[in-house]
């Protein structure tokens, strides 16, 4: 009986949907449409991987010097301890630059890019603690310095202790070559 209630159910469900008037679509609706591929094309679609070297391209603004990759949570433990710190954040919501500083200010910041997959520990070139981190300032190693300039004003704040500007940041390499990132902000805080 049960079985033979439940029949009932769902054969009354299909004869209703099956009875459905279904409109045809209008022009308009068509436009809403995404564009679809060509069903008789085998071609991947390339759009987007060219969208992300455009990308790439404006964010990289000027040079031929090393490309910075972004560094994932927890990629730079190693060289920048968790506290007090600044990042800067491409336009593409990537941290390429990631530093910490102890607030007593004879001490110097330190910091991490990521480059050529490999975590990349860099020092302040100026003492001053957490303070002179705020600021930007020059970051080092053997073979490679940062320079983050960050802009003057009073800066936005973008969480409860977390502070933000609009920033570029350089990369040099002694190998040779420089490349600017522009369009980014620096975020400081806890």
């Amino acid at each position: 009986m049960r079985t033979m209630a439940i029949t009932l159910v769902l054969g009354g469900a299909l004869l209703v949907g099956a009875c459905a008037k279904q409109e045809p679509i209008t022009e308009e609706e068509l436009q809403r449409l995404p564009d679809l591929p060509s069903p008789t094309t085998d071609e991947p679609d390339t759009a987007p991987v060219e969208d992300e070297q455009a990308a790439a391209e404006t964010e990289q603004s000027e040079g031929d010097g090393p490309a910075l990759q972004a560094i994932a949570l927890g990629e730079a433990d190693d060289a920048v301890e968790a506290g007090l710190g600044c990042a800067y954040i491409n336009s593409d919501n990537e941290t390429l630059f990631l530093a910490s500083a102890p607030t007593e200010t004879d001490s110097a910041a330190s910091a991490a890019v990521k480059l050529n997959d490999t975590i990349v520990a860099l020092t302040a070139e100026t003492l001053g603690g957490y303070g002179a981190l705020q600021q930007g300032g020059v970051y080092a190693s053997e073979a490679l310095s940062v320079t983050i300039e960050r802009a003057s004003s009073e800066g936005e704040t973008v969480g409860i202790e977390t502070m933000e500007w609009p920033a570029s940041l350089s990369v040099s390499q002694d190998e040779g070559g420089t490349t600017v990132y522009e369009g980014g902000r620096y975020s400081c805080g806890a």
